[in-house]
């Protein structure tokens, strides 16, 4: 093999150009302006119905515990910040999520926080910059976090250091523990790190799952789903390398981090998002036996939508043979595909429980679920006006299905993406 030219660009030079260059087109094309929930795209109905909420709700517990501290701005750093996603998730947090009262209220309010966005890609800070110009709480830099903090670490230490949406995913291992080192040094004690990857164990890309060696650990991506339904566009998305996460090598990677810095780094909380409505479920770029599941559920949200509830169903198959995803997988796709099937026959007629032959097996989580669509449809039979099933039945089966996928995954890394939450441990 003939050694590189002198001058030629390196392999990580050159996967930062591409991923730039992919995220500069999408921003150029509008994909990250202030949105609107719709049936495909960037911001879908699952994106704003599940994954931001399913974040948020992960993140409520541990913000409800920092209010006995002192009454100040919290300082928030958001390294991959893209064009600043994380500011309305951590500002659109319902203190009480059971709440009927006529007005929110938020657990962090958009003044309570100081906001410091980094990333990689100019184009996403200039956009960031854009969509909250005139705030002077909110601040973008460009950074390359495979240098670790960089410039940041001249600031005052952050209360969280925060990501989402797979940003940490762009770091290779080695990259990613000494960034997690060097904000367990620059950190006030007892701050929360959240940590957002891709999870290697998710039915989008099961040739994923027996990755051993850290190189079979960093395998391809394509952001292609941002045009799905333009086949050319799609074709042309560029595919760059992810390192993709379980929760097992998550917990082993803070306790190298901590033993590389000398700080404790104690892991509070992981969980898996988008187990089975993950963004390729519905390009099948990696599983072509998938269906668009992910379709179906945006329809669930939809106003004024019917969908065909048979195709909501889950070939048991998709949980594969695999020691540790499979038993999982079995069971979440058992009680979705009950919910979905008690539903649609719910909507012909009434339906006892003791007559459902396996109530006594159902986990909790199932049983709660379905006595929840019984009392919904039992009680549309008194509304007159608009279409009951469309517009009440189906998001609230589209809500217990994300009950399910929150209450059977497992934090194990199942999800499209694997969240997890530390918290920084050394002397005040």
């Amino acid at each position: 093999m003939n050694p590189p030219h002198p001058h030629s660009p390196s392999p990580a030079r050159t996967t930062r150009v591409r991923v730039q260059s992919n995220y500069r087109r999408a921003v150029a094309a509008g994909r990250y302006n202030v949105y609107l929930a719709t049936l495909a795209g960037k911001h879908d109905n699952v994106r704003i119905f599940w994954e931001d909420q399913i974040r948020r709700r992960f993140l409520r517990p541990h913000l409800l515990q920092r209010e006995e501290s002192p009454k100040r701005r919290l300082r928030v750093l958001d390294l991959g910040c893209g064009s600043g996603q994380g500011f309305a998730l951590l500002t659109q947090i319902e203190r009480d999520p059971r709440s009927l009262a006529l007005h929110h209220e938020w657990v962090l309010h958009e003044g309570d926080i100081e906001y410091v966005g980094v990333d990689l890609s100019e184009a996403m800070v200039a956009k960031g910059r854009e969509n909250y110009a005139g705030r002077d709480n909110v601040l973008f830099f460009p950074t390359d976090l495979n240098r670790g903090l960089g410039a940041v670490k001249r600031e005052q230490p952050f209360d969280i250091y925060f990501s989402s949406y797979g940003s940490f995913s762009h770091l290779p291992r080695r990259q990613m523990m000494n960034l997690l080192a060097e904000i367990g040094v620059h950190a006030h004690p007892g701050a929360l790190i959240v940590l957002d990857f891709n999870g290697r164990y998710s039915v989008e890309w099961p040739e994923y799952w027996l990755a051993r060696t850290e190189a079979e650990k960093v395998r391809d991506y394509t952001m292609n789903y941002l045009y799905l339904g333009d086949r050319a566009a799609m074709g042309r998305a560029e595919h760059f390398p992810l390192r993709f996460w379980t929760g097992g090598e998550v917990r082993r990677l803070a306790a190298d981090a901590a033993r590389q810095s000398g700080v404790g780094l104690t892991v509070l909380d992981q969980m898996d998002c988008s187990v089975l409505v993950g963004r390729h479920v519905d390009t099948a770029q990696y599983n072509p036996t998938l269906k668009p599941l992910r379709r179906m559920v945006n329809s669930l949200h939809q106003d004024f939508v019917r969908t065909d509830l048979d195709r909501l169903l889950v070939a048991p198959e998709l949980a594969g043979d695999h020691p540790v995803v499979t038993p999982m997988l079995k069971r979440l796709i058992h009680a979705w595909n009950a919910l979905v099937d008690f539903t649609r026959r719910r909507l012909e007629k009434a339906i006892r429980f003791i007559d459902l032959a396996e109530w006594p097996d159902y986990p909790p989580a199932l049983q709660i679920a379905i006595i929840g669509m019984d009392r919904l449809i039992a009680d549309t039979a008194w509304i007159q006006n608009g279409d009951a099933r469309a517009n009440l039945v189906e998001p609230q089966l589209a809500y217990l299905l994300r009950s399910l996928e929150i209450r059977l995954q497992q934090g194990i890394g199942c999800g499209h993406a694997h969240l997890a939450i530390l918290r920084v441990e050394k002397p005040a």
